[in-house]
């Protein structure tokens, strides 16, 4: 052994040291060569316990795939809170732990300053990448509304985020998120979202260097689609050229919330080459203006091929998971299409369009607890 560690090419590595040890006795006395180079000697022999040691080690130091895993909030309302919601939320958070938590708007009640500070301060507590889009909720409300139209985002810049609209990208993932709300409409309800020609040209501009195999998600606070052929003046305005964009830059999966309900289901999008995507939509985490059903969020786990969209809601021990919607993608467009009913809830809703015209398809239950805002 002494001699060997002075051969310059054994001396920076023990493994190789033992290997010639172990292996070269072992060859020269015809034993059997040791495990891994064959099979049939047993983990017993000495030379092979250390081989099989040592090619475990090895292996735990190759990077495996795993799946992302993504925690979707919205509608956290501070000002309108459960007093136990944020504590249970944030320990459900950290036993799910996922690698990104994405909040769809709505942070605040009435966007008043005090209110968007508890709602920083409450996501400050997880220890969590997060993704921030506001929501109609989050500027100026009521009586204020010289501040609503000279500077709607003031407060929430200068508290939650100075980027309105947050794109994340990494090789196997694309987040982009997208300001829908507005200060003002042409009709008196100015809860209603819109979304701009220039929002979309950024949305394609966003997904051009994107690699094919990443998973593309849009965040927006207001749904494109809902569970009610009337009632579209609560959807997202402008949404047949929405769905047209998204359509041509290649988005997996929306998500959104605004409606206090929750539903994940696949949507047909318009285009020469018809393909569907994936839209997520949660209630509110933890406010009491329930619709309802119980507070909750939902876990995305998967990747560009397949998803698995959980909805963890409050139970008799605090949040935990309730039921669960599959979706698979098929090359090469990836049309993503129900892979399974829910695990433990209703069927798995499906929703087409149709020249551009919504015929919403949802269950009898999801329609007598939607309410729109």
């Amino acid at each position: 052994m002494a001699s060997l560690r002075k051969l310059p090419c054994l001396s920076v590595s023990p493994f190789f040291q033992k290997l010639f040890v172990c292996w070269l006795p072992a060859w020269r006395m015809k034993r059997p060569v040791p495990w891994p180079w064959n099979p049939t000697c047993s983990a017993r022999h000495p030379f092979g316990r250390f081989h099989k040691r040592a090619l475990r080690t090895v292996l735990t130091l190759i990077p495996h795939p795993r799946p992302m895993k993504i925690a979707h909030l919205s509608d956290l309302h501070f000002g309108a809170i459960e007093p136990e919601a944020p504590a249970a939320l944030r320990e459900a958070l950290l036993q799910a732990a996922p690698e990104l938590v994405v909040v769809s708007g709505d942070l605040s009640q009435t966007g008043t300053s005090a209110e968007l500070r508890e709602a920083r301060a409450f996501l400050d507590s997880i220890p969590i990448p997060q993704l921030i889009v506001p929501g109609n909720h989050d500027m100026p409300r009521g009586w204020r509304l010289w501040d609503r139209f000279r500077r709607p985002w003031h407060h929430y810049r200068k508290i939650v985020s100075e980027d309105l609209e947050p794109v994340l990208t990494r090789p196997d993932l694309l987040v982009i998120g997208t300001n829908s709300a507005r200060s003002a409409g042409w009709n008196a309800d100015w809860s209603q979202g819109r979304i701009s020609h220039p929002q979309l040209d950024r949305i394609r501009q966003a997904c051009v260097s994107t690699p094919a195999t990443a998973l593309r998600v849009l965040v927006i606070h207001h749904p494109p689609a809902g569970p009610e052929t009337g009632t579209h003046r609560a959807l997202l305005g402008r949404r047949q050229h929405f769905f047209e964009a998204i359509s041509h830059a290649g988005i997996d999966l929306v998500l959104s919330g605004h409606f206090h309900t929750s539903y994940a289901i696949p949507v047909a999008l318009p285009g020469a080459d018809p393909r569907n995507c994936v839209l997520s939509v949660t209630s509110t985490a933890t406010s009491h203006r329930r619709k309802g059903e119980p507070n909750g969020f939902h876990l995305i786990e998967g990747g560009a091929s397949a998803l698995k969209i959980t909805r963890w809601q409050v139970g008799p021990t605090g949040l935990q998971p309730a039921h669960a919607w599959h979706f698979q993608a098929t090359a090469p467009r990836r049309h993503w299409s129900a892979a399974s009913a829910n695990e433990t809830g209703p069927s798995t809703l499906a929703l087409q369009l149709n020249s551009l015209q919504f015929n919403d398809i949802l269950g009898e239950s999801l329609k007598a607890r939607a309410r729109y805002i």
